[in-house]
């Protein structure tokens, strides 16, 4: 693409860094969102094979260590006119926006579904799957995997169906929310079944739950309920009909 005025070719010159910036020193490419001098968000894709723009120092964390992230120093590079992804705010279009939330929901629900797998291979390893209390355990681990997979699958039937209504992010983060309850009770269930053996380096549960509570602490959740309450309070008709219209929360 050539400038309008000039002819000469479009140059982009970017400026700041992306903070944990996923695959430092693994991807080739990187997906960067940035702000234009018009105010307008844009999404680029930029090399990422330059080791000395990775800085893996600040990705000090106790979980998701094996992601490789830190932070990438995109100040300097240039790129044509052809590096952008979509339009002018496309990023923040819903329903794609809030709406794709589903998706690491999906990541955590792997999560959960491999703490109930290893809860249930530890304790019938130790024949103590059979115990009431246990037992009890393990089928509350495997509801709670089943319930948010239904969230999940709908969410995700909603959001991503053609011309799909902007509000159906609304069920897409709603079924982020259920699976991080789904979570974090799990993981207390894990805990309480597996007691503090669970917690030596080296045991199947530990990196896990080291992993994925982690995971359920980004992109702000109390936010995020905040959205899916004001949403539900505007919605008309009887809850019990929320989930059978077209869309939800419009």
């Amino acid at each position: 693409m050539q400038h309008p005025q000039t002819g000469q070719p479009v140059t982009l010159h970017l400026s700041g860094q992306k903070r944990f910036a996923s695959g430092l020193g693994l991807v080739s490419l990187a997906v960067i969102s940035g702000e234009t001098a018009d105010g307008a968000t844009r999404l680029v894709m930029a090399p990422a094979d330059d080791t000395r723009r990775a800085h893996p120092t600040p990705w000090q964390v106790s979980g998701m260590r094996a992601t490789l992230s830190g932070n990438f120093d995109a100040g300097g590079l240039r790129l044509s006119r052809h590096a952008f992804l979509g339009g002018p705010d496309d990023y923040h279009r819903e329903p794609h926006f809030h709406g794709g939330v589903w998706r690491y929901a999906a990541a955590q629900l792997g999560g959960i579904e491999a703490l109930v797998e290893a809860m249930r291979s530890d304790l019938a390893a130790q024949d103590r799957l059979s115990d009431p209390h246990q037992a009890v355990r393990f089928a509350h681990g495997v509801m709670a995997c089943e319930t948010a997979r239904l969230w999940i699958e709908k969410a995700a039937f909603a959001v991503e169906m053609r011309d799909a209504d902007p509000t159906t992010a609304t069920q897409s983060v709603m079924a982020r929310l259920i699976v991080e309850r789904a979570a974090t009770t799990t993981i207390s269930d894990v805990d309480r079944a597996l007691g503090s053996a669970s917690f030596f380096s080296g045991h199947a549960v530990e990196r896990i739950r080291r992993d994925l509570s982690f995971y359920l602490r980004q992109a702000a959740p109390d936010a995020a309920l905040q959205r899916v309450a004001a949403a539900l309070a505007e919605t008309a008709g009887p809850v019990g009909d929320f989930w059978t219209a077209s869309s939800c929360c419009g």
